[in-house]
């Protein structure tokens, strides 16, 4: 029986689904008749609209032609009487000017509004109207200046009134050619107007229909769903029950899925935080085995490097006081290679030192600026000839505490590798040097810091160079061992400040060298260092 009962009920749903699309599309070409039914009337109500402005418009510019032929024939009989010619050829000029612009405004206005036979008829007495005012305004002229003469011409002023009386009579046959046409809209309007009262009624009627068709439908229709819904109560009961069952089942593998990614990001942290102390200990075995490196090749080579400065000063002594062994050699050449050779051997080994050296520094608080001026002053003096240095000091009397002699090295190195950037070193030049090579030693107060900024107008670095000129070692020169910024760097981390590059390829760089201004805050950066 209730297998039956859901047959029945089931064979109805196409028929329901059927008799609401029916209704649906009823309604929808109820409402899409009234909506065309008010945009035409809408539509037709503003072309009426612009219809009548036009014509009144037209009506106007006719009434104001007329006005203007009298006001032409009143200036032309006035001139006749006083026999003169000046001032009622331009009152006659201005007329004649504005009927003009009266004419061409109603010709546009009759274009727009007339069409077919009527346009040609309009077209036609518009240009017998322009013609005929013409010819009265030259006859006027001519008749003006001739009783200016002396000349009588009462014959010529007697046709300018049958000539203004023709432009009259063509503006009359106008006004009447406009009145038909207005005529014939107002009846094709009022047969409009019936034609969308009709639509109206019927559009009124549909919709009336469809109403009466949709509340019926309706009707049936919640009696027919308050079954259902019977219906899904009982079937909403059972699904809360397994719903139930679903939520406590959901917060068992939600609760695991936790447990599982809490494990996974502590495992993450535990592998980051072991690579992280891989990554140290490597970076540190590396540098202690660097620093001993340096130090044992920098003990071996210093001691013969003095010997060999100590022999090539005696080696000069002798020969300048006139030793006969001398005589005749250019001993000038071969002085300047050991001793290029020797400075070039010495900087090598007190860059190593510099990179190597971990010891504890002696910081004492120094006034930045005073101390600055002096030390370049001094490196001045070394550089090469066509390199100019420039010093702006912006700190005053701020003292900053620093190790002198460690910061010395610093400075000195940056300096030095901008003058070897724009010139080469003495002995061994650059090919293609930098015009006009400045450097420049700033210094500026940044919140907690103190700047030394070094910067060079010489031939720059790419990218990629700036990526890799902190890596020990690396240098783009033909010479030098690539510690002059690493050096600089550790001195910096040493103090507790750091170093910041920036470097336009063609422009030039600018190393800034930032200290902190308290002593107590560089003890962490200076241990790691």
């Amino acid at each position: 029986m209730a297998s039956a009962s859901a047959t029945v009920q089931e064979s109805r749903w196409p028929r329901l689904v059927v008799i609401f699309y029916l209704l649906a599309g009823l309604a929808i070409a109820a409402t899409a008749g009234g909506v065309v039914v008010t945009r035409w009337m809408v539509v037709a109500q503003d072309q009426a609209l612009v219809v009548e402005q036009e014509a009144a418009r037209a009506r106007t510019n006719a009434w104001r032609l007329m006005a203007l032929t009298s006001d032409m024939q009143a200036v032309a009989m006035q001139g006749a009487a006083a026999r003169s010619a000046e001032a009622e050829k331009k009152a006659l000029a201005g007329k004649a000017t504005e009927f003009r612009f009266v004419l061409a405004d109603l010709a546009h206005s009759l274009r727009k509004e007339l069409t077919g036979e009527g346009a040609v008829q309009a077209e036609r007495l518009l240009n017998a109207v322009g013609a005929g005012e013409k010819q009265f305004s030259e006859a006027t002229v001519e008749a003006l200046e001739g009783l200016a003469r002396g000349k009588n011409a009462n014959d010529e002023l007697a046709s300018l009134s049958t000539r203004i009386a023709m432009v009259q009579a063509r503006i009359n046959d106008l006004t009447r050619l406009m009145a038909v046409n207005q005529t014939a809209k107002d009846v094709e309007r009022a047969s409009a107007s019936r034609t969308m009262r009709r639509m109206e009624v019927v559009t009124s009627l549909l919709a009336v229909l469809v109403v009466v068709l949709l509340a019926s439908y309706w009707r049936w229709m919640s009696r027919h769903l308050r079954r259902k819904y019977d219906e899904l109560q009982k079937t909403h009961h059972n699904l809360e029950e397994a719903h139930e069952q679903a939520l406590a089942f959901a917060r068992e593998i939600d609760a695991t899925n936790h447990s599982v990614v809490a494990l996974n990001r502590q495992l993450a942290e535990n592998v980051a935080a072991l690579r992280a102390a891989q990554a140290e200990i490597l970076r540190k075995g590396r540098m202690a085995s660097l620093g001993q490196i340096i130090a044992t090749v920098a003990h071996e080579l210093r001691n013969p490097l003095g010997a060999v400065r100590t022999s090539a000063y005696l080696l000069e002594r002798r020969l300048r006081e006139g030793d006969a062994k001398g005589k005749g050699i250019d001993v000038d050449a071969q002085l300047l290679r050991i001793n290029a050779g020797i400075t070039r051997c010495d900087d090598t080994i007190t860059q190593l030192l510099d990179f190597s050296r971990s010891r504890e520094l002696t910081c004492e608080d120094v006034d930045l600026d005073h101390w600055l001026a002096k030390l370049v002053e001094e490196e001045a003096e070394r550089l090469p000839e066509q390199v100019t240095i420039t010093c702006l000091l912006g700190l005053g009397a701020q003292k900053v505490p620093m190790d002198p002699s460690r910061l010395q090295r610093a400075v000195y190195n940056l300096i030095n590798n901008a003058s070897e950037a724009m010139v080469g070193k003495p002995g061994n030049p650059l090919k293609n040097p930098t015009a006009d090579p400045r450097i420049t030693v700033t210094t500026e107060l940044r919140t907690d810091m103190a700047a030394i900024i070094i910067s060079d107008n010489g031939p720059g670095m790419t990218p990629e160079v700036v990526a890799k000129v902190r890596e020990p070692m690396f240098t783009t020169k033909n010479f030098g061992t690539g510690l002059g910024i690493p050096a600089v760097e550790q001195i910096m981390a040493q103090h507790g400040g750091h170093l910041d590059i920036a470097s336009t390829p063609g422009e030039g760089s600018r190393f800034s060298m930032l200290l902190p201004l308290k002593q107590a805050e560089r003890g962490e950066a200076a241990l790691v260092a």
